[in-house]
């Protein structure tokens, strides 16, 4: 089957982590597949892709649906597949269907990242246009595959569920001299990793569990760049915690395993909001697969997931997240359970069960 994947941005991302994973399982099980995009950091040997040149500012986007509404002419596809309710990926594929299938994978509630309420009105109408318009909807996670039902007028029949996944296989230990190279060595590390955008933004509550930590030896190491960036780093100096917070910025994945093998813990948080309700947490599926000891809030059907594998917190509860904290990096549970579990969320696993419902779809 030949199969044409449409990004929407760039693959560096959480989205662009997802659709390379798809991709790349995909073609590991004989089907011929094509990954558009930019920012390819990691390895995939099995897939074309399809490169696109990277611009800034609204040259992005037209520059980005004009390639892929090219590369989309180009590829005769059976199947094509556009990340997101967005018009660089729907259009291109809309505009080539032909008689090719076309599915969009809906990975998260766009519109409610956002305080413009045009930019709020803008990513309502095309989550409902676009949905309807394709033959099929893949999601993540049920609180989205209830909106896409109820809120965009879907039948269930027409929604495809495609777990998040990873590729467990890279998650391992290695020998590096970061630690030195940081200035952590001898230190207790805790990471949290996350694109510091407007999808990120609750490292601030993160900062005040670090800073009524009563260990003086734990530091919190930051994996990630955006345009939040400068705001955390003056709030850290504000906290009086700066010699306690690393700011490593962009690291590309496949380089993650390296951070994590100087890692004692990994932290995610997250608020409670409708957005995060609808979000599949690659990081935690992560750190778990890795070994790592995690500290996490649970709310929403994904987290409930590793419920019992992460040492959980109440989100309003401060001292419950510092004591959250002190447990992982005494590493209390001592299981490899998690990194077990963590099997049933590899690619290669979820790709077989997607793979039958996509033979369907072609016929």
């Amino acid at each position: 089957m030949k199969i044409l994947i449409l990004s929407s941005v760039g693959l560096d991302s959480g989205t662009g982590l997802r659709v390379s994973g798809i991709a790349e399982a995909l073609a590991k099980l004989g089907h011929d597949v094509y990954l558009t995009g930019s920012n390819l950091t990691d390895k995939l040997p099995h897939v074309k892709y399809l490169a696109i040149k990277k611009h800034c500012g609204i040259r992005k986007y037209v520059f980005s649906t004009l390639s892929n509404i090219r590369f989309s002419k180009m590829v005769k596809a059976d199947v094509i597949i556009a990340s997101k309710a967005h018009p660089v990926s729907c259009l291109p594929a809309m505009l080539a269907k032909g008689k090719a299938k076309l599915i969009l994978d809906f990975d998260d509630l766009e519109h409610a990242y956002w305080k413009n309420p045009l930019k709020i009105a803008f990513f309502m109408a095309a989550e409902k246009f676009f949905a309807k318009n394709f033959d099929y909807v893949t999601t993540h996670n049920e609180n989205l595959k209830k909106y896409i039902s109820r809120k965009l007028g879907l039948k269930e029949s027409r929604i495809i569920f495609l777990a998040q996944g990873i590729r467990t296989g890279m998650f391992t230990k290695r020998k590096t001299n970061l630690a030195e190279r940081l200035g952590l060595k001898n230190k207790k590390v805790i990471i949290y990793a996350a694109h510091l955008g407007v999808a990120a933004s609750d490292l601030d509550v993160v900062f005040e569990a670090l800073k009524g930590l009563s260990r003086e030896d734990a530091r919190l190491l930051v994996i990630g760049d955006g345009v939040k960036l400068s705001y955390y780093k003056r709030m850290a100096v504000e906290m009086g915690i700066k010699d306690r917070v690393v700011f490593a910025g962009h690291v590309k994945h496949d380089a993650m395993p390296e951070y994590m093998s100087i890692a004692d813990a990994a932290v995610n948080f997250m608020r409670d909001s409708p957005a995060n309700r609808c979000r599949a947490s690659i990081k935690i599926r992560e750190y778990l697969a890795f070994g790592l000891p995690t500290i996490c809030n649970i709310f929403g059907p994904d987290l409930e997931n590793f419920r019992g594998f992460v040492y959980d917190f109440k989100a309003h509860d401060i001292k419950s997240f510092e004591n959250g904290i002190v447990r992982a990096l005494k590493n209390v549970y001592k299981k490899d359970e998690a990194k077990k579990q963590m099997q049933k969320w590899d690619w290669d696993v979820i790709a077989k069960g997607f793979e039958k419902g996509l033979e369907r779809i072609a016929k």
